[in-house]
């Protein structure tokens, strides 16, 4: 009760790893922009390099583990969706880290998951929520890059 349509394992990882590849090029690009692109020249790849590596982590952890096993495990993919977005719209803050958009599009992920699974006013609301927000701080965080840049 409850559940829409299953999809086979391999398209639902297929989708979370073109997720977690979009998730990092954004990610990525925007932080290289940021830190080798300044005017002054006083920072460089020795400043880029430790958030690149805060940015694959976090990659890793959300798209290895928490997105699959929420998936795969049938846990709350709406309750999980939704923190993952909030937690991205926190981030917006310090956005030099890359985390709000691996958090933020792990929020989407599962809360189309959840949207996906569930019937009309059961749990959407969740799902909504996690979609949302998850695209609020994604919108949120380009704008903060991109004024940081100019």
């Amino acid at each position: 009760p409850g559940v829409v349509a299953e999809v086979p394992d391999n398209k639902r990882w297929s989708r979370s790893a073109v997720a977690a590849l979009v998730a990092l090029a954004l990610a990525g690009a925007l932080a290289s922009a940021g830190t080798i692109g300044e005017r002054d020249g006083d920072e460089g790849w020795g400043d880029l390099w430790p958030v690149l590596l805060i940015i694959a982590g976090a990659t890793l952890v959300v798209f290895a583990f928490l997105v699959p096993r929420t998936i795969v495990n049938r846990r709350n993919a709406g309750i999980a969706g939704l923190a993952l977005s909030a937690l991205a719209v926190a981030a917006v803050v310090v956005f030099w880290t890359g985390l709000p958009p691996i958090l933020a599009i792990g929020g989407v992920v599962l809360g189309h998951e959840a949207w996906r699974r569930t019937e009309p006013g059961e749990g959407r609301v969740l799902a909504t929520g996690a979609l949302v927000l998850g695209a609020g701080a994604l919108v949120a965080y380009v704008i903060a890059a991109l004024a940081d840049q100019s």
